[in-house]
């Protein structure tokens, strides 16, 4: 499985020279701010432009119509606020590195926020994860106005250390071990997946399965549950981009 996650990754992975071109044009380059404030303000906002994008036309249109039918329905289904989402990741225990080093809930201040649900038995999240982390990346490259707290519906705690050693690496998680901080925000977006987390939380209020990336505008109640289908589409625009320019 693991041999399997790396090929996905080295499909994926596109030459280095050209990841800094994966951006839109407009915004593959960052004028400098006067304040590290106004900085990372502009980066944000510049990021979020760059994700409505990458939803496309015909999506967009769907979005726009289901908010003039119901104004309180902004997508499919509904899921927590940034503030619920903020709260449960305020837990003790909620938020850690990597190496497993704690982290607060205020190193997401002022970025959009990407909680990211997947697993490594999940084959569609080996594929998606790859891209995911050159998303990240590229939106990253000169500040950090993207940040992605994954949470696992792995079956054991060794997939999910595995997970976080092959692909996981550069973000934040919830530690496997806190399954109350993980049901929790499983419930708030009603996404989950696998038998293991079946049997925990049933199927009642399940509305999506993985891989789902839910992202949240840093300083405003817009949120895009289709994340994923943002990434795909802004990485198949790359790769286009990139063919046509030989």
């Amino acid at each position: 499985m693991l041999s399997s996650l790396r090929a996905a990754l080295a499909r994926a992975s596109p030459r280095p020279s050209t990841l800094g071109r994966m951006l839109p044009r407009s915004s593959s380059t960052v004028a400098p701010a006067t304040t590290a404030a106004s900085s990372s303000s502009s980066s944000s906002n510049r990021l979020w432009a760059i994700l409505l994008a990458g939803l496309g036309a015909g999506l967009a249109m769907k979005l726009r119509q289901e908010q003039q039918e119901s104004p309180r329905v902004v997508h499919a289904w509904s899921v927590a606020d940034r503030v619920e989402i903020e709260k449960i990741l305020g837990e003790a225990g909620a938020l850690v590195d990597a190496s497993g080093k704690p982290r607060s809930v205020k190193d997401l201040q002022g970025k959009t926020l990407g909680i990211y649900f997947s697993a490594l038995w999940c084959n569609p999240c080996m594929q998606f994860s790859p891209i995911l982390r050159m998303f990240y990346q590229a939106c990253n490259k000169s500040t950090t106005p993207l940040e992605v707290v994954f949470v696992s519906c792995d079956l054991t705690d060794g997939q999910h250390a595995a997970y976080i050693k092959h692909i996981h690496d550069l973000w934040l998680h919830v530690p496997y071990a806190n399954q109350k901080v993980m049901g929790e925000l499983k419930k708030a977006t009603g996404c989950w997946a696998g038998p293991k987390d079946a049997e925990v939380l049933g199927r009642i209020h399940h509305k999506v399965g993985i891989p789902t990336l839910i992202l949240y505008h840093p300083d405003s109640p817009q949120v895009i549950q289709n994340g994923t289908d943002v990434v795909r589409n802004w990485y198949t625009n790359a790769v286009a981009e990139q063919r046509s320019r030989g």
